[in-house]
């Protein structure tokens, strides 16, 4: 992945989290809630590792 790619996918990251986070929670069972907090978890962790390489790089 070359740094225009790290960059875009950063970015689609990013907007994707921005979604997660803007969901109304109040219509959500703990399941559901639990759920998302993984998602959100998984997605933060790639954009780490995405950011480190880059600043490795």
């Amino acid at each position: 992945m070359d740094v225009i790619d790290a960059q875009r996918t950063l970015n689609a990251l990013h907007d994707e989290l921005e979604k997660y986070q803007n969901l109304n929670r109040a219509f959500m069972n703990s399941k559901q809630m639990v759920a998302i907090d993984e998602v959100m978890a998984c997605i933060r962790m790639r954009m780490k590792n995405i950011q480190s390489n880059l600043n490795q790089g």
